[in-house]
Formats: C-alpha cells, sequence, structure tokens
C-alpha cells in the first residue's frame, strides 16, 4: 500500500512569507515521514532522524511565533496559541514512543497526525493571528524583524 502526500494549499495562507514558509515546511516534514512509510527501506535510525527534525523544527518555529505574538502584543489569544503549541509536541512525543520504524501504517499515522493538526491549528488558531495582523496594519518587513531572535 502506497500512502499520498500532503499537499500545501493556498488556503492555508496567512499572508506573510516568513509565517507561511514556516508552515509549509511543516507539509515538508510530513511528506518525509510518508516517504519512510512508502519505501519499505526505513529503520528505526531514519525513523527517529525524522521525528526528531519534527520536533526540533517545531519547536523553533513555535518559539518564534510566540515570541513574535509578545512583541506585537497578541494578548487575547497567546496563551490558547501557546497550550496548542505544547499539545502538538505532546501528540508527537507520545506517537514517537509508541512507533516502531518497520510498522509503515503507523508511520502513516503519525505523518496524518501532522498534516491534520497543522491544517485546524492554521485554519483556526493562525487565522485569528493573521486577523490582527491585518487589523494592526503589521507589514512583512515588521513581521520578519519581530519573529527574529535577538
Amino acid at each position: 500500500m502506497k500512502y499520498e502526500y500532503f499537499v500545501w494549499t493556498d488556503s492555508l495562507l496567512i499572508g506573510n512569507e516568513t509565517i507561511d514558509n514556516d508552515h509549509k515546511v511543516f507539509f515538508d516534514i510530513a511528506n518525509l515521514i510518508v516517504d519512510l512509510a512508502n519505501s519499505g527501506e526505513a529503520d528505526a535510525r531514519s525513523f527517529r532522524d525524522s521525528v526528531k527534525l519534527l520536533k526540533n523544527y517545531a519547536r523553533a518555529h513555535f518559539d518564534r511565533e510566540e515570541l513574535f505574538m509578545r512583541r506585537i502584543g497578541y494578548a487575547q489569544w497567546i496563551d490558547n496559541h501557546i497550550e496548542r503549541h505544547e499539545q502538538f509536541l505532546a501528540i508527537i512525543n507520545e506517537q514517537a514512543l509508541s512507533i516502531y520504524a518497520d510498522d509503515r501504517k503507523a508511520i502513516y499515522f503519525l505523518a496524518n497526525t501532522i498534516n491534520d493538526w497543522m491544517n485546524s491549528h492554521i485554519k483556526e488558531e493562525d487565522q485569528k493571528l493573521k486577523k490582527y495582523i491585518y487589523e494592526m496594519g503589521i507589514d512583512d518587513g515588521t513581521i520578519a524583524n519581530y519573529m527574529k531572535f535577538d
């Protein structure tokens, strides 16, 4: 059985290049995991490396996004947004512990979880952020500067 790849669609765009590019990378990582499931050649190390890549990328993106939200005064939704980030990391950790590299269905399930979570998170939580950015008149240059760590 071959699993289908996840496709980024413009309906997920936030309208900021930095944030949108970050989100696209999540889909790329999910597709790397699909590659593992489809290859029939994935070993435990490949799987662990993919999960590590996902966790490290997610943590870096979440830290950048949360710092940005604080810097622009996004106080109304920030606690819920951060909680959703932590839930995602917990899901990944939980699934990573229960999946063996030779279980293609379980590996694909992890990739599907990433895809589902990203779609719902972007469509719900990040759309609120998009609206706030628009209402505050924050331009892309300001966003890029605010998302950099000092």
